[in-house]
């Protein structure tokens, strides 16, 4: 009977226990999608925030994860939702981090107290490799990408820290499954419009002509190599080991296949960010 009424006593305290966390971990989840969603006022924010113990003017860092699906079964696909962001949250306690995991759309959000980051002494780079092999482990049939945001000291504009997660994500590629927001070059600005099909219709619009015509990308290279020395012939011929004669004729072969003067900025500067963003998302190699 002391064993049954101890084992009944354990098994209460457990339920109540997995309930307190289950609860508080469904009010930080429903916060977190609140604010990126726009519901809360400023005022709301930092006092849900307090009682939370997130310092509202603190400094925060946000991760976006995204993976591939598996399951033609919704519910499939929310159950393993759910155990990776259980799998998340014990990551992130164990090492003491204060933080907020939700999801939204097909993506987990994970908002990070920084300062508590900092206290593990390691780079960023490292600690979301470890998060990366840490769901590896657990969830091998499928594959993971993380978009790092930079910092920011006010919690109340995370959702500049989630876009910047989102423009970094487009950077990604079987080779590259760690995104940082402040590698991207002029090509974040344009990574921040959500249609995608806008940004394959820009780049379209400035290299389609060229792209069909240079398989081999060797006039792309050049177009490419030409801009990033400030449209500067003899440095562009050394960078490229070609005589200036022949960049001469291959710039003009350019020129002619996209409509444009070489000394047209306004042109070439929107051609250099449709390179950079083939570049980035690995569709050009060179």
């Amino acid at each position: 009977m002391i064993i049954d009424k101890t084992a009944l006593t354990a098994s209460v305290i457990l339920l109540n226990e997995n309930i307190k966390i289950g609860t508080e971990q469904n009010i930080k989840r429903s916060f977190l999608s609140d604010v990126l969603d726009g519901k809360l006022e400023q005022d709301e924010i930092y006092k849900i925030a307090h009682y939370l113990n997130f310092p509202p003017t603190e400094s925060y860092w946000l991760l976006t994860l995204e993976r591939t699906l598996n399951h033609s079964n919704i519910s499939d696909e929310i159950e393993v939702n759910e155990e990776l962001i259980r799998q998340i949250i014990l990551f992130l306690n164990e090492r003491n981090i204060n933080a907020l995991v939700s999801q939204k759309t097909d993506k987990l959000i994970i908002l990070i107290e920084y300062p508590t980051f900092k206290r593990l002494n390691t780079v960023p780079h490292t600690f979301i490799n470890q998060l990366l092999k840490y769901c590896l482990r657990r969830f091998k049939s499928y594959e993971f990408y993380i978009g790092a945001s930079t910092v920011i000291e006010d919690l109340s504009q995370i959702n500049i820290l989630y876009n910047e997660t989102l423009a970094a994500l487009k950077a990604k590629n079987p080779e590259k499954h760690i995104c940082f927001y402040e590698d991207l070059e002029i090509e974040g600005v344009l990574f921040q419009i959500k249609d995608e099909v806008l940004i394959d219709r820009f780049v379209m619009q400035q290299l389609g002509k060229l792209l069909e015509i240079d398989k081999d990308y060797d006039l792309t290279k050049t177009i490419y190599t030409y801009i990033e020395n400030g449209i500067n012939i003899n440095k562009t011929a050394k960078a490229l080991s070609m005589s200036i004669s022949g960049l001469r004729y291959r710039l003009s072969k350019i020129s002619e296949i996209l409509n444009i003067g070489l000394d047209d900025t306004k042109r070439l500067f929107s051609v250099y960010m449709a390179l950079k963003v083939l570049k980035v998302k690995n569709q050009i190699i060179f």
